[in-house]
């Protein structure tokens, strides 16, 4: 039995093909990483997951902290003669600036518009990449 595993180890097929499906799963791997990690970080992979710096826990409307219960934030509606500057779809999840050309392919039934950035990310929309603001 053991005469026979240290034969097929040696047999040159099978160790290619696992040399070869171990640098799949490296590949793999290192292009799953490079992806969960955030852009200033994926070139460096020799960091450790105890070195990558977690988000920060916020305490949630109505639990109660330390210095007592967490309330929410007053919100300031922006006057309705106050320029439109952004743009988002009704059933997507970016905002645009009006110069943007994404802004420009939005249906204008589906279009909800933003004074300001705090306004659209407040209303769970994320800034579009291919926009310069």
């Amino acid at each position: 039995m053991l005469q026979k595993l240290k034969s097929l180890l040696l047999d040159d097929t099978v160790y290619m093909a696992f040399l070869l499906f171990l640098v799949g799963v490296a590949s793999f791997s290192l292009g799953r990483l490079s992806v969960t990690l955030p852009s200033d970080q994926a070139g460096s992979v020799v960091r450790s997951v105890a070195q990558i710096p977690s988000k920060p826990v916020l305490p949630t409307i109505g639990s109660t902290t330390p210095a007592g219960p967490v309330e929410a934030p007053a919100v300031v509606a922006p006057p309705e003669d106050a320029p439109k500057n952004f743009v988002a779809s009704k059933s997507g999840t970016k905002f645009h600036a009006l110069t943007c050309p994404g802004a420009k392919q939005i249906k204008d039934t589906n279009k909800i518009y933003f004074t300001t950035e705090l306004e659209a990310e407040a209303a769970g929309y994320t800034r579009a990449a291919n926009c310069k603001f």
